[in-house]
């Protein structure tokens, strides 16, 4: 029991969660898993069949696609009150992306059959609902305001900061690239093309060879 209200304080911690009576909290921490994961543990991997959520309580977590080509790209970070395949298991599908612990994290775990169960309880596909929501907001906000040049630039920030190196020649064909950030491989050579006449890069056949890694953060 003293188990269930150490965990009932880490979920009312949580912003969407603080608001939520003790009693239908309890009728979550009964459906679920306290896990506790040391850092650089995978949680899962992209192309697993999707039988878990989780929802991150304390600590940091990267996610990680791959392409058909073998290229990474860090799609994002995320943090305490995150979830993490929620769209993969109510679609009954594969997780997306591969997830990382950056640090020491603290997370819930609730099966496939459990959250089906619980989400018979309003408050908690409220919450659901609203993080879809958000996610798919930031998507297409992210579409509309990033130019093909911020994209790009943002691509090769992150697959240095990945691979946690200053100097990086990044093997990609511009298609690729091009299908990635989702414009015309012309736009993406007309990018490629202001970067590499500033010198911060170099374009090669497949490859991307970043020269100037200051030049590439502080870049207007």
């Amino acid at each position: 029991m003293n188990e269930h209200l150490k965990l009932l304080e880490k979920i009312k911690s949580l912003k969407n969660f603080s608001h939520i009576n003790d009693i239908k909290l309890i009728e979550i921490i009964k459906k679920v898993e306290f896990c506790k994961y040391k850092k650089n543990r995978i949680l899962y991997y992209q192309g697993d069949q999707a039988e878990y959520v989780y929802l991150i309580l304390s600590g940091l977590v990267k996610k990680i696609k791959y392409r058909s080509d073998y290229s990474s790209i860090l799609v994002g970070r995320a943090l305490s009150g995150d979830w993490l395949g929620l769209s993969e298991v109510i679609l009954k599908g594969q997780y997306l992306v591969d997830v990382i612990l950056e640090k020491e994290s603290e997370l819930i775990r609730i099966s496939k059959r459990n959250l089906l169960v619980l989400l018979q309880n309003n408050f908690l596909k409220d919450i659901i609902i609203y993080h879809l929501s958000k996610n798919y907001y930031n998507i297409h906000s992210n579409l509309e305001t990033y130019t093909p040049l911020e994209k790009i630039i943002n691509f090769i920030k992150a697959k240095i900061e990945l691979d946690n190196k200053k100097k990086f020649i990044i093997n990609i064909t511009q298609e690729n690239l091009a299908e990635i950030i989702g414009y015309t491989r012309e736009t993406v050579n007309k990018s490629l093309k202001i970067l590499e006449n500033k010198k911060i890069i170099n374009i090669k056949r497949g490859q991307i060879e970043v020269i100037d890694y200051n030049k590439l953060l502080n870049f207007e």
